[in-house]
């Protein structure tokens, strides 16, 4: 699982609380990579066994690469559809709070598993795991929606302008 956010960012910070706290209730203990900016503070803050940080990176998608689920926990907040389409156009499947798909075109949230709440979310990972194939096709259905819709080459290089700059 993993999860693209800069963790100097205090939404991105609430939202991997209320991930971890998703999953706790639940005892899900899969294997989560957080992707971007950190500091040894927080990566002591949250330690997990199953938990790891790969700090800043070139490349979002090489560092998502192998992930077989990618989630966007933010309960408040902006940034997140660039986010989302980061996820989509990687072609990994994505779970997601109301939050994180405010802004999209609705023909893109369709594919995505929305949801209420942190037993919610906990469940979604959970399910998606049992239902693989669903879980398989939304994805697809997600990338080509938004190779359909969107202008990926601007709405990246928006995302590659943040990741700089937070550098």
């Amino acid at each position: 699982i993993c999860f693209l956010g800069n963790l100097h960012y205090p939404p991105n910070q609430l939202g991997l609380e209320f991930f971890l706290q998703s999953v706790a209730t639940l005892g899900v203990q899969r294997d989560v990579r957080v992707i971007g900016p950190v500091t040894t503070a927080q990566r002591q803050r949250w330690l997990r066994p199953w938990l790891s940080f790969t700090g800043t990176v070139d490349s979002p998608h090489l560092a998502m690469n192998g992930s077989s689920l990618a989630i966007e926990p933010t309960i408040e907040g902006t940034g997140t559809s660039t986010k989302i389409l980061t996820y989509g156009v990687a072609g990994v499947p994505i779970i997601s709070t109301q939050v994180g798909t405010r802004e999209l075109d609705p023909s893109v949230s369709r594919g995505i598993a929305t949801t209420l709440g942190q037993i919610s979310f906990g469940d979604a990972i959970v399910r998606s795991y049992e239902e693989w194939d669903d879980t398989n096709r939304r994805a697809t259905y997600t990338r080509q929606s938004i190779l359909d819709i969107y202008n990926i080459a601007t709405e990246m290089q928006a995302l590659w302008s943040v990741l700089e700059n937070a550098r």
